[in-house]
């Protein structure tokens, strides 16, 4: 008969060597679609946002400022959901024909992932296809796993497009590498609630961002394959289309672009007819003048005017400031003026249809 100490002693060995040989828990793959939560400015920046971090930076910066963003800190570039909520794991999400709005330039108009989203006057947006739209080589599928409260993965098929050209930014690369400070994507998940966070670096190849480095923060809720989640929504208010006319009139018939206050005090916006499906493009536009870190605020003054621009064409439309704002605009500094907005509001007009789209673009004063 074994003594106790002996029995005890192959008990532990036997325990020993169980633990050893059993597997760690696998990563759960999770394929749907990743819901984007739309970022914000007010107290600070949050929610789903993009940066840019310099050539030879860190993730803690330097970072570009972009001038069209709609934070104090323009750093920071706001995303909002596209028509299919957020980033689809499983499946590509390809840019439509044409892919941008001038042919071979101009504004980016893919807008499944996220909507498109000004970057130095130019819209860029964000696709995934089987061919990388830059390198032209062989993409995977988006796959993100889950391992308890972790998120891993590959995010190689995300792309930027933006006037014409294509930029990868996906983590590793399409040949594998992770140049530069390429890293992630990681991030956490809750599995009751679907909340998740999304984190990844991608050095910029080629262009005029060559060695720039996108810093790509998304968050969010998880909507497995086959469940009924709700539409995506943009977190603002403000801008949007509306349901008239079956798709007929697009979310966003305008592009806003260069907007200048004149010595006169008058403010100049560049505006172009994104679609023929409504003939001219007929409304009104507002304008004024805004703290960044109050952008939602009401403004208690607004300059307007008229517009009618023939389709797929552009047109520059003058108003007025108050006098107050021109004055203020005149006498600010550069460093105090990058902390004021012009609030642009406009109302396009498509039968009985109104589709309003509001946009907060930085200050530029004529020289």
């Amino acid at each position: 008969m074994a003594r106790p100490g002996t029995r005890l002693t192959a008990a532990a060995a036997i325990a020993s060597v169980l633990a050893v040989g059993a597997p760690a828990a696998a990563a759960a793959p999770l394929t749907g679609t990743f819901r984007i939560t739309a970022g914000t400015c007010s107290p600070a920046p949050s929610g789903s946002y993009f940066r840019m971090i310099q050539p030879a930076g860190t993730t803690a910066g330097p970072f570009l400022a972009n001038g069209d963003s709609a934070c104090s800190d323009t750093t920071y570039t706001l995303l909002s959901p596209g028509t299919d909520g957020g980033l689809r794991t499983g499946a590509f999400q390809g840019p439509p024909t044409p892919a941008f709005a001038g042919g071979n330039t101009g504004d980016a108009l893919a807008g499944r992932i996220t909507k498109p989203t000004p970057f130095f006057g130019v819209d860029f947006s964000i696709v995934t296809a089987a061919t990388d739209p830059q390198t032209g080589t062989a993409d995977p599928l988006p796959r993100i796993e889950a391992n308890g409260a972790a998120l891993s993965g590959q995010i190689t098929a995300w792309a930027a497009q933006w006037n014409g050209q294509s930029f990868n930014q996906g983590s590793p690369k399409p040949d594998g590498t992770s140049p530069g400070i390429t890293s992630g994507p990681t991030g956490t998940y809750n599995a009751t609630t679907r909340a998740f966070t999304l984190d990844w670096t991608s050095l910029i190849v080629g262009g005029p961002f060559n060695s720039f480095t996108g810093l790509w923060h998304i968050v969010g809720t998880f909507a497995p394959t086959g469940s009924t989640p709700t539409p995506p929504g943009d977190g603002g208010g403000g801008g949007g289309g509306t349901g008239g006319g079956g798709g007929a009139v697009p979310a966003k018939p305008l592009k806003l672009g260069r907007t200048v206050v004149g010595k006169d005090g008058r403010v100049r916006v560049e505006l172009r007819c994104r679609t023929s499906k409504i003939g001219r493009c007929r409304g009104t536009i507002s304008a004024a003048l805004v703290a960044a870190s109050k952008a939602k605020a009401k403004p208690s003054t607004r300059g307007t005017a008229s517009f009618s621009i023939a389709p797929l064409k552009k047109a520059t439309v003058k108003l007025r400031l108050r006098k107050a704002d021109a004055r203020l605009i005149r006498r600010l500094s550069r460093r105090k003026l990058a902390k004021r907005r012009i609030k642009l509001v406009t109302t396009t007009r498509a039968g009985a249809v109104r589709v309003k789209q509001t946009a907060y673009v930085a200050v530029r004063r004529s020289r």
